[in-house]
């Protein structure tokens, strides 16, 4: 064959394979939207009308205030969204709307610290019909900007925080696979990485998500800038910059407990199967120490273990996973 007819064969080969794996990368991508929710059928919120008169919940359990015991037979009466009065005798009057709690429980609001709304905005009405009334967006896109304000609006939902995407500083080709799948957006200067936090700022995120995949330097520019623009960085902790980094950077949120414990891993000098029990030892020895470090610097911690828990089942029997809940 001659070298011509190689390079032609070559070339063509190569060809075909990459329109092969771009057409693959759609093909899978128009998967995960799908499995996220892009081609659910919408639920209209405004058929659903949210109760605007004082209403007077009668004969109801509440949590008592210092969360030690349920008090039975209570009325609670609520005007202009706020609780005016909790008690067992209460006179009501004829503006109230009663509604008969016997047998019911009534508590606070809950509040999901780490959600990911991805394309159904039906999301936002299975929160609240599971007493969710709060939740923090920690990958943020412009939708989720406009489902806060429609919210903000008098739309039914849940108030949402809207963190933006995972800003990073990777490079090369790992970079643009990630990109592929709408992943975190990397910046490689603190000049570019400071631009962006303003930007953000502007188009109004709630606070700046921080990536794993972050090094010291870009992570110290993103953590500055958000404190000088007055939002919030949050989200992961980067091995580069470690506890003790973490501890005097500004950063107010930790969007996993597991970055702990990968941070005292390295700490700890790495862990295997040969030295678990002295890791551990060692773990527990540091670890009142470190929710002192956290609790001094106002650090906030969310937990996510359930997630963690349940990935191989949310991976692997998706369906029969689901039927548990």
């Amino acid at each position: 064959m001659k070298i011509t007819s190689i390079k032609k064969w070559t070339l063509g080969t190569l060809l075909t394979i990459v329109i092969l794996s771009i057409v693959s990368c759609i093909g899978v991508k128009s998967q995960i939207n799908q499995h996220l929710g892009e081609k659910t059928e919408r639920v209209n919120p405004s058929t659903f009308k949210a109760e605007t008169s004082p209403l007077a919940i009668t004969n109801v359990s509440v949590l008592s205030p210092d969360c030690t015991k349920i008090v039975d037979s209570l009325t609670v009466l609520i005007k202009d969204n706020k609780i005016h009065q909790i008690d067992k005798e209460v006179n009501i009057s004829n503006e109230y709307k009663i509604i008969d709690g016997t047998g019911k429980y009534l508590i606070p609001g809950l509040v999901d610290t780490h959600a990911h709304l991805h394309n159904s905005k039906n999301d936002l009405l299975l929160y609240l019909a599971n007493g969710v009334t709060h939740i923090s967006e920690m990958f943020g896109q412009e939708r989720h900007l406009e489902w806060r304000k429609e919210a903000e609006n008098g739309i039914l939902s849940p108030k949402i925080f809207v963190a933006t995407r995972k800003v990073g500083s990777q490079k090369g080709l790992m970079r643009k696979i990630r990109s592929l799948f709408g992943s975190q957006s990397n910046y490689t200067t603190p000049k570019k990485a400071r631009k962006a936090v303003r930007s953000y700022k502007k188009q109004g995120y709630d606070a700046i998500k921080l990536s794993t995949f972050l090094n010291a330097e870009i992570y110290d520019a993103l953590t500055d800038e958000a404190k000088k623009q007055n939002i919030p960085s949050i989200g992961h902790l980067t091995s580069e910059v470690g506890l003790n980094g973490l501890y005097t950077s500004g950063q107010s949120q930790l969007a996993h407990i597991e970055e702990i414990t990968k941070s005292t891993m390295v700490d700890f000098g790495g862990m295997d199967s040969d030295n678990t029990e002295e890791y551990l030892d060692y773990l527990k020895k540091n670890a009142d120490g470190i929710a002192i470090k956290l609790k001094a610097v106002d650090m906030v911690v969310s937990s996510t273990i359930w997630l963690i828990e349940s990935i191989p089942k949310q991976n692997f029997d998706i369906e029969n996973f689901l039927k548990t809940i």
